[in-house]
């Protein structure tokens, strides 16, 4: 006969038995539904990626140099002011000495208002150049009116979530950055004269060397880790919005087909810069071409190359998220068996 004692133990033994077997079948349930969800999402080809960021620039060509145009219109009138001073004074209407104070009064005034305002005209363009992305697949018809006020009411929103992804991701490079520099730079100081040869090299190399990978880690790097941040904010802020599902839910998508996910961004960030700095390239020779046309072709220069740096800047941002976004509705498929998350918070902004 058992006793009971024995009994409860059997009872509590075979129960383990069961919530362990429970375990395991559920691990091996969310591992399989994980495989399974590697396994169906379908990468899209580089061609594929290249086509879409061509249809997206092709519906938004004409808006694309409007809004340039709307950012750097500060810029063109402090360059016009410049021109205009150094003409008269070429002209001798005005002195040397007053073309000098107008100079200043316009670098004073004009500059650091086109500073100001170019600064958050582009953070509101950006803001506005992914809802354009977002609404389109939504399948909401804004108009350009529309997608400007929602851009312009999110700007604090989104400024304060480049905060949280300051503090989460960003802040670690540039605190051992400057910790090293401080560091290095007072063992340095610290050093009798004679010595100090060996410790200033390597103060003046982590001084002018260390950007360079800190700059490759956070635009490759935390690229990849951030890169949905934009289209996930879009489609997920509210009123109750939180910052703990929001970064929960940001990790979820990075971890979707990780590795290829990784090659196609990192592909895309490369392609982007490259193409960048080619259409800067491009835009130099020109000028030096157009300045040889004498004082006319200076004045034409000097106005159309601080357009052409920003419209080129913006046509490679656009198509660069596009081709991002592209690689975000594949991770949502995965993730929650639809691409999109039509966000109404959003649309109602406008209103």
């Amino acid at each position: 006969m058992h006793t009971c004692s024995e009994l409860d133990e059997f009872v509590k033994s075979e129960q383990a038995d069961i919530e362990r077997n429970k375990i395991t079948k559920l691990t091996m349930n969310q591992q399989t539904n994980q495989n399974i969800v590697e396994q169906s999402i379908s990468m899209p080809s580089y061609k594929e990626m290249l086509e879409e960021v061509g249809n997206q620039l092709k519906l938004r060509r004409s808006l694309l140099i409007r809004r340039t145009l709307f950012v750097i219109w500060p810029w063109i009138l402090f360059v016009v002011s410049l021109l205009l001073s150094y003409g008269l004074e070429q002209a001798g209407t005005i002195t040397v000495e007053t073309s000098k104070l107008y100079m200043l009064l316009s670098l004073l005034v004009l500059g650091s208002f086109a500073l100001i305002y170019t600064a958050i005209a582009r953070a509101i363009f950006s803001i506005e150049k992914h809802i354009w992305l977002d609404s389109y697949f939504d399948g909401k018809n804004l108009d350009q009116k529309a997608s400007w006020r929602i851009a312009k009411k999110l700007f604090w929103p989104i400024f304060c979530l480049k905060l949280r992804l300051l503090w989460k991701f960003y802040l670690l490079p540039m605190t051992i950055y400057v910790v090293a520099v401080g560091f290095v730079g007072y063992a340095a100081y610290s050093l009798p004269l004679e010595e100090r040869g060996w410790p200033v090299l390597i103060f003046v190399i982590i001084l002018f060397g260390g950007p360079i990978p800190i700059w490759f880690y956070n635009r490759f790097y935390l690229g990849f880790k951030t890169k949905f941040a934009r289209f996930l904010f879009l489609d997920s802020y509210k009123h109750n919005f939180s910052y703990k599902d929001f970064f929960e839910e940001l990790e979820k998508l990075n971890n979707i087909n990780k590795k290829e996910m990784f090659k196609k961004t990192l592909l895309t960030y490369f392609g982007a810069d490259s193409l960048h700095t080619i259409s800067q390239i491009t835009i130099s020779s020109i000028q030096k071409g157009i300045n040889r046309l004498g004082r006319v072709g200076k004045v034409t220069g000097a106005l159309t190359k601080p357009v052409l740096d920003e419209l080129s800047r913006q046509a490679v941002h656009f198509g660069e998220i596009a081709a991002i976004y592209l690689l975000y509705r594949l991770a949502r498929l995965s993730l929650h068996q639809k691409e999109q998350e039509v966000n109404n918070y959003i649309y109602n902004l406008d209103r």
